[in-house]
C-alpha cells in the first residue's frame, strides 16, 4: 500500500493548504505551517524537503513529482493546472 493511501493525512493537508493559500499566505509559509502542524513524521520530513525545493524556485508540482509514493499523478496534475491558471502566485515568497 502506498503512503498516499494510508490514513487521512493528505486530504487534511490539502484542505489546510487551500485555506492558507486562499488567505494569501505564500506557498513556502503555507508548507512550513503544514509541516509544523502534522504529527506524521514522514509527511513532516517530506514537507520540509518541499520547502527547500519551492524556496529554490521550483514549482510545487515539480517538487511533488519527487514523491510518487505519496502524491498521485492526479494530485500533481491538479496542482500543475492551478499553477497554470494562477501564474502570478509566487511560490517562493
Amino acid at each position: 500500500m502506498s503512503y498516499a493511501a494510508n490514513g487521512n493525512y493528505l486530504p487534511m493537508m490539502y484542505r489546510q493548504m487551500g485555506t492558507l493559500v486562499a488567505a494569501g499566505v505564500p506557498m513556502v509559509q503555507a508548507l512550513s505551517a503544514l509541516a509544523d502542524q502534522t504529527h506524521h513524521a514522514r509527511l513532516k520530513t517530506i514537507l520540509r524537503e518541499m520547502i527547500v525545493s519551492v524556496s529554490g524556485g521550483n514549482p510545487l508540482s515539480l517538487t511533488m513529482e519527487r514523491y510518487p509514493a505519496v502524491f498521485s499523478n492526479l494530485q500533481i496534475e491538479m496542482i500543475r493546472a492551478a499553477e497554470s491558471v494562477f501564474p502570478d502566485q509566487k511560490e517562493c515568497e
